[in-house]
């Protein structure tokens, strides 16, 4: 494998990917400062927003997800705190890895580079699906750090995951053709499949891009999400202030019996079940709910 153009599978399709990924960067809507940071996984890229001297809040993409899944939510995310929205380095996007991921601790490990290098001794930290999951492992390493921590729609820590969710999301991670990846992600967002019209759009424009990047990419080994134990949840509670929103109809948990689980022994940490919407309908449809509710979150002006 050539370092000139590894983790893509040749220059050519390094040079594809990254046209595609800029063209999609022109619909980031509000300024923005691109910077690179070095850690012990590799270059990270950054995309900075907001007020040099407004409260910063680390934003941590999903599985194959980049800096750009946030373009939603970051207008408002954006307008009164200093945000820093992450390329994964062991992911698709503008960071490129030189190691691999291996092990949980191995997030942890990276984050803390990341926020090292930003020159961040505290920050808020807000994480979607497998990015949530990392932030949570990570606030609890390192609680000193963390002021707030926000969880959308984390997808394994509150429970396991059935085999029947984690055969599916193999399958479509070991053969990406398009038939498997249209049924896997039409099933995770049967809600905003159903709704038609731009809804469903987004939903087929996410199978457009997915397979897009994997016709660029070698594949990584993904490393599986764990599940936080009762006594990893309290603690979480008595580190800071924790905010966990889920969607009512996602695929990879029962929602209601983990937040009644999560209320149970974890009390302190504030709760949410949007109802109508599966794993990805919160940057499909409840974009606005979930940068007002989380805005309320870090301001402290929740009723």
């Amino acid at each position: 494998m050539s370092e000139t153009y590894y983790p893509h599978r040749s220059l050519e399709a390094r040079e594809k990917y990254y046209a595609h990924y800029d063209e999609q960067a022109l619909r980031w809507p509000v300024e923005c400062q691109e910077k690179t940071v070095d850690t012990s996984f590799g270059s990270t890229f950054i995309r900075v927003s907001g007020p040099e001297d407004a409260p910063p809040l680390v934003l941590v993409p999903g599985d194959t997800d980049t800096s750009l899944s946030w373009i939603p939510f970051i207008e408002g995310l954006s307008a009164n705190h200093r945000t820093f929205a992450i390329d994964h380095v062991y992911d698709y996007g503008r960071s490129v890895r030189t190691r691999p991921m291996e092990r949980p601790e191995d997030f942890v490990t990276w984050l803390d580079d990341v926020l090292t290098s930003l020159g961040l001794e505290r920050t808020d930290l807000m994480g979607y699906s497998y990015g949530s999951w990392q932030a949570s492992m990570y606030a609890l390493a390192h609680p000193e750090r963390i002021r707030k921590l926000i969880l959308i729609a984390p997808p394994a820590s509150l429970e396991p995951p059935s085999i029947y969710v984690v055969f599916r999301a193999v399958l479509q991670d070991l053969f990406p053709t398009r038939s498997i990846m249209t049924r896997y992600l039409y099933w995770l967002c049967e809600d905003e499949v159903r709704l038609g019209g731009q809804s469903k759009a987004a939903v087929d424009q996410l199978i457009e891009d997915l397979l897009f990047s994997r016709k660029c990419y070698v594949r990584r080994r993904f490393v599986m999400p764990t599940s936080l134990s009762d006594e990893e949840w309290a603690a979480l509670a008595l580190a800071g202030p924790t905010l966990c929103i889920v969607a009512e109809n996602d695929k990879t948990h029962n929602a209601q019996r983990a937040i009644e689980r999560l209320n149970r022994v974890a009390p302190a940490i504030e709760t949410e079940i949007v109802e109508g919407i599966g794993h990805q309908g919160f940057a499909i449809l409840k974009a606005d709910w979930v940068t007002e509710r989380v805005l309320r979150f870090l301001e402290g002006t929740d009723s």
